[in-house]
């Protein structure tokens, strides 16, 4: 029986169904880092602690443009459901990498010194974060309603919106 090389899309939809669930535990990853990068903003302890946090917040906006450009490689054709569902996914994570790049620019002028300890005003750039990441939200809701039935088909976690 021949095997599939590895530059092959998977036909099978169970196969798709894994890549694309693939995915999602690598994004779950970014969450939590990106929540205590703005923490450690709002909060200002220090310079360093406020630029280590634009760090992380630039890093987390790559890693999704990443996530959005291998998903738009994915074959997802076998799945009910699976090319609409995937735009939604799509349009979420390029509306968090937005959020996470606003909220390094914040974070940026932050460390330039234009906060204090426990205090950072918020600018235009926090809240195109806050208006991007509320965007986000709404659509990984809108994604796991249509994604959950899908994994629980090819016997795949589901997921949370807070966890993609």
């Amino acid at each position: 029986m021949p095997t599939a090389s590895a530059t092959e899309q998977p036909s099978s939809a169970q196969a798709q169904a894994a890549a694309v669930d693939q995915l999602l535990g690598q994004a779950a990853n970014s969450r939590q880092q990106v929540e205590n990068a703005v923490t450690a903003v709002e909060q200002c302890a220090d310079s360093p602690s406020v630029s280590s946090a634009q760090s992380v917040l630039i890093r987390a906006a790559l890693d999704r443009q990443s996530l959005v450009a291998e998903l738009g490689s994915l074959n997802v054709s076998q799945l009910q459901g699976g090319a609409p569902a995937m735009l939604t996914l799509s349009r979420a994570w390029s509306e968090s990498a937005a959020a996470d790049s606003a909220y390094a620019r914040w974070a940026g002028a932050m460390a330039d010194g234009r906060c204090t300890a426990g205090s950072s005003p918020h600018t235009a750039d926090w809240d195109e974060g806050l208006a991007e990441s509320g965007k986000a939200s709404a659509d990984k809701n809108a994604f796991v309603v249509a994604w959950d039935p899908i994994a629980v088909r090819y016997n795949l976690p589901t997921r949370s919106a807070d966890a993609i």
